[in-house]
């Protein structure tokens, strides 16, 4: 009786340690999750700024470079503010660059 009472007193004391070491890690957890939050966004969109992104333009879906996209974007801001001769040379070159790309029959166009 004596040893079984000895055995569950080590089984108790155990138990609290484990439940010490949780709650620590737990806490520990807390800690670098509340850290990292600042540098995730950071992180998320150097990531995103690095990464093909699927594009749809007039039905034709394809797969596009963000400085892909980007140049394609400056071309058309141009031609939006009446900015011919600078958007034609952008698309222009944007061809030049990107031969293959989806942009490119609205590039000629």
């Amino acid at each position: 009786m004596l040893d079984l009472s000895n055995q569950m007193e080590a089984l108790r004391d155990e138990v609290a340690a484990m439940r010490g070491q949780g709650e620590a890690l737990a806490r520990d957890l807390a800690d670098m999750q509340r850290n990292q939050e600042g540098t995730t966004p950071v992180a998320d969109e150097r990531l995103r700024s690095t990464e093909s992104t699927k594009v749809t333009v007039d039905g034709k879906e394809f797969v596009a470079e963000p400085a892909e996209t980007q140049q394609f974007d400056v071309a058309l801001v141009a031609l939006r503010q009446g900015e011919v001769a600078q958007a034609q040379a952008d698309l222009v070159s944007f061809i030049k660059h990107y031969p293959q790309s989806g942009y490119k029959s609205s590039a000629l166009f």
